[in-house]
C-alpha cells in the first residue's frame, strides 16, 4: 500500500455525524448509505493525496452530485474539512466547476482515483465505483453551438445529439452526449459548472419536465404537453437543436398559477 492510501485508509469520518446527515434532505443521493460512504472515502483520497485544489482525483457522478450539495452547506463544510486534515493555510479541500469540460482529463483523474481507492479500501465492490459507473466524460459542453464543419466531421459510427440548455439568466450553454445517454449526466454537468445542487433545479423539455432516467432518444418521442414552457413547433423538414430550459425549485409551480 502506498504512503498515500495509507493516510486515506486511516481517516475515519463518522456518516452519523448531524452535518454529513443533513446533506440526506437537498440531496437524494445521499440517502443511500453505499453513496454515503463512498462519498466520504472520496473525501479520504483526496486528504491522502493532498489533492486539495481539484488537480489529481476526480469522483464518479453520484459521489461528484453528494459533493456538490456538501460545498452549499459552507459552515459544516469547512469544518469538515479542518476536521479530516486539510491545512488551515488551504480550509478546504476546493472544486473546480470547470474541471468536467475536458472529458479525457477528468477520465484520467478518476480513473487515478478508482487506483487508489483499490488501494486504501479494497476493490470496489461495484456501484459508483465499480465496473460500468458513469462517468460525467459522457456529456462534453462548450460555450459555442457546434459549427457546421464539427457537425460533418461528426463520427458516424456514434449517435450522438447536441443539445441546448437556456440558462435562468439568458444565456445558452451547448452540450454533446449520445441519444442514449441518461440525462442525469447532463443536469449534473450543467450544476457543476453553475456551481449548484442538482436538488435546487428542474430542467424542463419542451413536452415537459425531465426526470433523471430519461434519455434524449426517450424525451424527442414523446407527444407535446399543454406545459407553458413548450415552444412553437417546428415547419416541416426543420430539426432544431433540442432545447431544455433551467429554473429554480418551485419557480415552475408559480408560473402555472
Amino acid at each position: 500500500m502506498s504512503v498515500t492510501a495509507a493516510r486515506a485508509a486511516r481517516l475515519q469520518i463518522d456518516p452519523a455525524e448531524e452535518g454529513i446527515q443533513s446533506l440526506k434532505r437537498p440531496c437524494p443521493e445521499a440517502r443511500q448509505a453505499e453513496n454515503m460512504e463512498d462519498y466520504l472515502r472520496f473525501l479520504a483520497l483526496k486528504v491522502g493525496a493532498c489533492d486539495f485544489h481539484a488537480a489529481l482525483l476526480s469522483p464518479p457522478l453520484v459521489v461528484d452530485t453528494i459533493w456538490h450539495a456538501h460545498l452549499l452547506d459552507t459552515l459544516h463544510y469547512e469544518e469538515l474539512c479542518s476536521t479530516i486534515g486539510v491545512p488551515a493555510s488551504v480550509r478546504v479541500l476546493h472544486h473546480n466547476p470547470e474541471g468536467g469540460l475536458d472529458a479525457t482529463a477528468r477520465d484520467k483523474r478518476l480513473e487515478r482515483a478508482k487506483q487508489l481507492y483499490t488501494q486504501a479500501f479494497g476493490p470496489p465492490p461495484g456501484g459508483n465505483w465499480g465496473r460500468g459507473a458513469q462517468k460525467r466524460g459522457g456529456v462534453l459542453a462548450a460555450s459555442q453551438p457546434p459549427t457546421t464543419e464539427q457537425k460533418t466531421n461528426a463520427s458516424p459510427a456514434v449517435d450522438t445529439i447536441n443539445l441546448k440548455i437556456a440558462t435562468p439568466d439568458g444565456n445558452e450553454v451547448f452540450y454533446q452526449c449520445k441519444t442514449t445517454t441518461p440525462l442525469a449526466q447532463l443536469m449534473n454537468a450543467y450544476c457543476a459548472r453553475a456551481c449548484v445542487a442538482p436538488a435546487t433545479l428542474r430542467f424542463i423539455w419542451s413536452h415537459g419536465r425531465v426526470a433523471a432516467h430519461d434519455t434524449p432518444e426517450a424525451v424527442s418521442g414523446r407527444p407535446p404537453s399543454a406545459s407553458p414552457h413548450s415552444r412553437p413547433r417546428p415547419a416541416a423538414g426543420v430539426s432544431p437543436m433540442p432545447c431544455f430550459a433551467v429554473c429554480a425549485v418551485g419557480h415552475e409551480r408559480r408560473r402555472r398559477h
